[in-house]
């Protein structure tokens, strides 16, 4: 079943998410090629879930926040599920629902930072239209110009 997209601007969900981020927070690290399918978020892509953004979604599913995705006000794109969902279709419908809000929100282009040993992301980002851009040391930016891109379907 799909999970619903909501906007994170009520109080009733300020526990669900906590619930989540300390999810994300207690994941063991793996390393190695079974964790570049499924790789932990790093602390710091956590950390900028958490700060304020001006679009903030998350995928709840049966009462349970499974992943969030934030949108900045200069186009930074984060997203993140839990664990158990990962590779089901949860972060693809969290980045076409935040690719929408952007564009609503004038935005001309999102950026989301990632790495090569989140081949997972990598492949999904360019599936779905972003030009990944190496930039060394395993650092990638993955890009998308809304200008140009029509919706996910």
């Amino acid at each position: 079943m799909e999970p619903l997209i909501v906007a994170l601007d009520h109080p009733s969900l300020d526990g669900l998410v906590a619930t989540f981020m300390a999810e994300l927070r207690s994941e063991a690290r793996r390393f190695g090629p079974r964790s570049m399918r499924s790789p932990k978020p790093f602390p710091s892509l956590i950390d900028k879930l958490e700060r304020g953004a001006p679009v903030r979604l998350a995928a709840v599913h049966d009462g349970r926040v499974i992943g969030v995705a934030t949108v900045s006000d200069v186009g930074e794109i984060a997203v993140a599920v839990v664990g158990d969902r990962r590779r089901c279709g949860v972060g693809r419908s969290l980045i076409a629902a935040a690719i929408d809000r952007a564009r609503m929100s004038g935005h001309g282009r999102l950026v989301l930072y990632s790495s090569r040993r989140s081949a997972a992301m990598t492949s999904l980002a360019s599936q779905l239209g972003w030009i990944v851009v190496d930039q060394g040391r395993g650092r990638l930016d993955l890009i998308i110009d809304l200008t140009r891109h029509t919706r996910i379907a």
